[in-house]
């Protein structure tokens, strides 16, 4: 099963709200949503910081940045990469 990132930080309301939104658009097309914590990794964090909450799919390298609902998750994800 292929993993998707929830990329957020501790204590961001925005993070905490859009998770839902992304764990329907994973579990809708068989992903797996992992919530990672933006402060633990430099690279992301130098990336991202300003954009969080942001769903990252790591194998594409292709990120949609919050707030979205879920009929854009769903368009995000199913794309061509």
């Amino acid at each position: 099963m292929e993993t998707l990132w929830l990329l957020g930080t501790a204590g961001c309301h925005l993070c905490e709200a859009l998770h839902p939104t992304a764990e329907a658009a994973a579990r809708a097309l068989g992903f797996r949503l992992e919530g990672v914590e933006i402060m633990d990794h430099e690279a992301l964090l130098e990336r991202f910081e300003t954009q969080i909450p942001v769903l990252y799919w790591p194998r594409t390298d292709r990120s949609l940045p919050g707030p979205f609902t879920l009929p854009q998750a769903l368009a995000f994800l199913q794309a061509p990469a």
